[in-house]
């Protein structure tokens, strides 16, 4: 009975041994790590400065009441569209027409007094001058009268407001037949939507690089428009310089959108074009590993132009038509085997 316990003893403990001892990787067996890889070319490369900005248009006009008084009628709807010589507002001006027509009698009354003078002294041989007929016109108050009839009647052209082009209303508030609108009130904006253009903010050491003509992308590399006038002063609190895009009739933009905008400041002809992200620094000296029979072979670049996407770069040793690592290789080692998948 004892030999037997001893042999099942003995069988669970070389069980356990089997069980624990871990497995190990043999020294032959190649570990290699699967790299992105991309093939050089020598296409051109654009730069460009990322900046963003604010649609506005060239042609607008705020909508404001020069005078007071009731609504008679109006258009101010927001989004509206409106065509040039619509009436947009007007207002009630029956008091203002009882205030000119006294006016127009008191200008005749003056006028009346003063020739009764006039031909007075005429009778008694008196002539008079140019001057002496001015002293008179003061003197009946002929002028003040006339002055004052003046007055009123532009404040009745003012009592109504027609279109002066064609565009969309943008009314912040809703106006209604009866509401008292006082002189001087904003009551909104009138917009030439096809006068739009792209208000950008680039900063100062940048603004130099800016030149009229230049042509501009939106986020997703669409033309959009070119540069048109550039600002030859320097916002203090921002330190940029505005720049203006005329946008194209197709861009779609509105009035007080934000936008984000690239202007292509420059185009780098190449010899040797590479991702930008294959370009990276060991021993404060810019390389590129590239694939030399499935090994990471190292070459050092100088970088001559680049934008987010590219750069130019010049390195002995690299050709157009390499394959080159530009992803999964930040930790790549001279020399280094790899498994390389090319995109």
């Amino acid at each position: 009975m004892k030999h037997i316990l001893l042999i099942i003893l003995l069988l669970s403990c070389t069980s356990e041994a089997k069980k624990e001892k871990p497995t190990e990787i043999p020294e032959t067996a190649d570990v290699r790590p699967k790299i992105l890889m991309k093939i050089v070319d020598s296409e051109a490369i654009d730069l460009f400065i990322d900046t963003e900005g604010i649609v506005e248009s060239a042609v607008q006009v705020k909508l404001v009441s020069r005078e007071s008084g009731y609504l008679v009628q109006h258009k101010l709807v927001d989004g509206e569209a409106v065509k040039k010589g619509n009436l947009l507002w007007e207002l009630d001006d029956r008091s203002l027409q009882l205030r000119i027509k006294e006016a127009e009698i008191a200008v005749q009354k003056a006028k009346r007094d003063m020739l009764i003078e006039l031909n007075a002294r005429k009778s008694a041989n008196h002539n008079l001058d140019s001057k002496q007929e001015q002293l008179l016109r003061i003197q009946f108050g002929v002028d003040e009268a006339e002055i004052r009839l003046l007055d009123l009647q532009l404040s009745a052209k003012f009592m109504r407001f027609s279109a002066p082009f064609d565009g969309f209303l943008s009314i912040p508030v809703t106006r209604n037949q009866g509401d008292f609108i006082q002189g001087g009130t904003e009551l909104g904006l009138l917009v030439d939507p096809n006068q739009n253009r792209l208000k950008l903010f680039v900063l100062q050491q940048d603004a130099a690089l800016i030149k009229i003509g230049q042509i501009v992308f939106d986020d997703k590399a669409q033309e959009i428009g070119k540069i048109s006038a550039i600002s030859p002063i320097v916002d203090e609190k921002t330190q940029s310089v505005s720049v203006w895009v005329a946008l194209n009739a197709q861009s779609g933009l509105r009035h007080g959108e934000r936008k984000r905008a690239r202007i292509a400041i420059e185009k780098v002809q190449s010899t040797i074009r590479v991702p930008r992200s294959s370009v990276l620094e060991r021993d404060n000296r810019l390389v590129i590993f590239k694939n030399k029979r499935g090994q990471a072979q190292w070459v050092y670049v100088t970088v001559k132009g680049q934008n987010k996407e590219w750069a130019v770069v010049d390195g002995k040793g690299l050709a157009v038509g390499d394959t080159i690592a530009y992803d999964r290789h930040f930790t790549l080692s001279h020399l280094q085997k790899i498994d390389p998948i090319l995109e």
